[in-house]
C-alpha cells in the first residue's frame, strides 16, 4: 500500500501515453502510479497488491469504467475510484449521476492540472488511508488480545474437576476477549482443597495483565501442607503483599481464599472485599456462613494490611453443602444496554437455590454444571447485558452414588483412548454390566473423536476436556458427556443406522459412520446447552434388541 514512502495508486487506461504522462507528473510527489492497460490486468494487480485509490478511464472497449467499478466493488467496497476522462458537455448530467451512484467515486478531468490531480488524489486517499490504518490497528490489537486470552485460559485450571471427595465447576466469561477475573484450585491431600477467587480492579488489557501475574504467583501454593492451607489469613496476606509490591498503582484485587475439608465438612474463608461465599444444602436452603460480616480490604490496596484470624469465617456445614463463589460481574448484569436495570440480589439467590434443587430431579444433571445453568437462567430472565467480567463457581463434597462413575477426558487422541478404556473398566467392575461395556466404549470413542475432529479449534483443543458421567441402571447405562465443543445433536436427522453403516462399509468410507454407530448403540439420546456448556446424553441398553 505504501512502499518506500510512496502511496500506491492503480491507474487503468488503455492508452500507454496517458499512463506514462500521469506517472511522470506525479513522480516527485508522495504518489506512486502503477499503470495497467486492461481491466483484467487491473483486477490481477488488485488481487496481488494493495492500493489506496484507483484512477480509471471510462471508455475502454468491451468493459467500460462503470463495469470495471462493479467488478472492483465485489472485491473492495470502499477503495476510492476516480473516473479519468475527457468527456465534456454531459447533457442531463448522466455521466456525473452515474459517478455519484457510488459514495466512494469521484470525477477527474484528463486535462486537469498537476495541482488539481494531486489535490483530488489527496482528498480521496486521506480518509480511506486512515480507515485502512485503523482497521489494521484493530486487527493487530485483536490478534494481541486473542493471544492474551489464550495465555489467560492456559493458566486457569480446568473448568471442572471431580475427585473422589471434592469437586468444583466454573463458568468464566470475559467481558471482552480478556478478563480480570481469576480462580485457582489447589488440592491438599485426599480430603482438603484451597480455592482462590479474585477480581482485578479495572478492565481490559491492564486488568488481564495483572490477572496473569497473580495467576502465575498462585502456582507457588501447589504442594502446601494442610496446616498452612488452613491458615487462609496468611495465604491472603501473601497474595496481598505480592500485589502491593508488584502491581502497586496498577491494580488491586477483591478475593476469596477458601480452605475446604470434605472429611470434616469444614470451610474456612478469608474475604478480601469480595462478594461473600454463598452456601446451600441440597434442598436449596441457604446457609449464612458470615453473619458477622468478617473480612478485610481488597488485596494489594494498601501497605501492611495483613489479614488475621479475626477476618476468617470458620464453619462446619452439612455434608451435602454446596458453595457458590461469583465475581461482581454477576450482580452487575442488567436487562438493558444502558446498565440501569441491575440484577436483584434476591433473584440470584432464588435461581441458585432452584438450580440446586434441580440436581435430584434431573438424573443426568451433575453439580459441576450448576454455574453454567445459573448463568443461562439469568439470561432467560432477561439479565443478558454484562457490564463486567463474569465468574461463577461451585464446589463441595463429591456425592458417592452407587453405580455412578466420572471419567475426565483431555481432548487429544491418546487421552481419549485412555478415558474410553477407563469407562469400560468402571462398567466391567460389575459383572452385570460386563457385556454392555464394549458397546459403551465404542459409542463413547466415536462421540469423543467427533468432538476432537469437529468440535474445537485445532489450535486450542489441547486445553479442553470433557467430563463423562456413567450411571448404571437396571436396564441401561446412561452416558452423559459435558463439554464446551460446538453443539452436536446426533438425533437431529432421521437416519436408518443399519443402512448408513452398510453404505459406508460398501464404499470403504468412514464418513458418517460415527453418527450411525451411536444411533445403533443408543436406544435414545438427548442434548442440552446452556451458558456455553453442552450436555450430550446417550442411553445404552443392557441388551441389544
Amino acid at each position: 500500500m505504501k512502499e518506500g514512502g510512496k502511496l500506491k495508486i492503480l491507474l487503468l487506461d488503455d492508452e500507454r501515453l496517458i499512463r506514462m504522462s500521469v506517472a511522470a507528473r506525479l513522480r516527485r510527489t508522495d504518489f506512486e502510479i502503477v499503470g495497467v492497460g486492461t481491466p483484467d490486468e487491473a483486477v490481477a494487480r488488485l488481487r496481488r497488491e494493495r492500493f489506496l485509490a484507483i484512477i480509471t478511464d471510462v471508455v475502454m472497449g468491451d468493459v467500460d469504467g462503470f463495469m470495471f467499478r462493479d467488478i472492483v466493488r465485489g472485491m473492495n467496497r470502499e477503495i476510492p475510484i476516480l473516473f479519468f476522462t475527457s468527456l465534456v458537455n454531459d447533457e442531463g448530467c448522466d455521466f456525473l449521476n452515474r459517478v455519484l451512484e457510488d459514495r466512494y467515486s469521484s470525477y477527474l478531468p484528463k486535462n486537469a492540472s498537476t495541482e488539481v490531480l494531486i489535490g483530488r488524489l489527496e482528498r480521496a486517499v486521506r480518509p480511506y488511508r486512515l480507515e485502512v490504518e485503523m482497521r489494521e490497528m484493530k486487527a493487530d490489537l485483536d490478534a494481541a488480545l486473542r493471544l492474551a486470552s489464550s495465555v489467560q485460559t492456559s493458566m486457569l485450571p480446568r473448568w471442572a474437576h471431580v475427585r473422589e471427595n471434592v469437586f468444583y465447576g466454573t463458568c468464566w466469561h470475559p467481558f471482552s476477549m480478556v478478563s480480570g477475573d481469576l480462580y485457582d484450585y489447589v488440592p491438599v491431600g485426599p480430603d482438603a482443597t484451597i480455592f482462590i477467587f479474585g477480581d482485578i480492579s479495572g478492565h481490559g488489557v491492564s486488568a488481564s495483565l495483572a490477572m496473569t501475574a497473580v495467576q502465575a504467583f498462585l502456582k507457588q501454593f501447589d504442594g502446601v501442607d494442610d496446616a498452612h492451607a488452613r491458615d487462609v489469613a496468611q495465604l491472603a496476606s501473601q497474595i496481598d503483599r505480592f500485589i502491593y509490591r508488584n502491581l502497586q498503582g496498577v491494580a488491586y484485587m477483591s478475593g476469596l481464599v477458601v480452605y475446604f475439608n470434605s472429611k470434616e465438612n469444614r470451610v474456612r474463608v478469608c474475604n478480601a472485599g469480595h462478594p461473600d461465599l454463598k452456601c446451600f444444602d441440597r434442598l436449596g436452603r441457604a446457609i449464612d456462613l458470615n453473619p458477622e460480616h468478617r473480612g478485610g480490604f481488597p488485596l494489594g490496596l494498601m501497605a501492611k494490611s495483613d489479614y488475621t484470624e479475626a477476618d476468617v469465617v470458620d464453619q462446619v456445614v452439612p455434608e451435602d453443602a454446596l458453595f457458590f463463589a461469583y465475581s461482581d460481574g454477576i450482580v452487575d448484569l442488567t436487562s438493558d444496554a444502558q446498565g440501569e436495570d441491575r440484577l436483584p440480589p434476591e433473584l440470584l439467590d432464588d435461581l441458585v437455590a432452584e438450580t440446586v434443587r434441580s440436581i435430584d430431579r434431573e438424573g443426568t444433571l451433575t453439580s459441576v454444571a450448576l454455574p453454567s445453568k445459573v448463568y443461562d437462567l439469568l439470561q432467560d430472565f432477561g439479565y443478558d447485558h454484562p457490564q463486567d467480567d463474569i465468574t461463577l463457581a461451585v464446589f463441595g463434597r463429591t456425592r458417592q452414588r452407587p453405580g455412578v462413575h466420572y471419567v475426565e477426558v483431555a481432548i487429544d487422541v491418546a487421552n481419549i483412548d485412555i478415558a474410553v478404556r477407563r469407562a469400560g473398566e468402571c462398567l466391567s467392575s460389575d459383572s452385570r454390566f460386563a457385556d454392555v461395556a464394549p458397546r459403551v466404549e465404542l459409542l463413547l470413542g466415536e462421540f469423543l473423536m467427533n468432538l476432537h475432529d469437529h468440535g474445537f479449534d485445532p489450535v486450542t483443543r489441547h486445553r479442553e476436556f470433557a467430563l463423562v458421567r456413567l450411571q448404571m441402571r437396571a436396564d441401561d447405562v446412561v452416558v452423559s458427556v459435558w463439554h464446551r465443543a460446538r453443539p452436536w445433536d446426533v438425533a437431529s436427522k432421521p437416519i436408518d443406522p443399519d443402512a448408513a453403516l452398510d453404505r459406508a462399509n460398501a464404499a470403504l468410507d468412514n464418513h458418517g459412520r460415527g453418527v450411525a454407530i451411536i444411533r445403533k448403540l443408543a436406544s435414545r439420546s438427548g442434548r442440552q446447552s446452556f451458558g456455553g456448556l453442552n450436555l450430550n446424553t446417550f442411553y445404552v441398553p443392557l441388551e441389544l434388541k
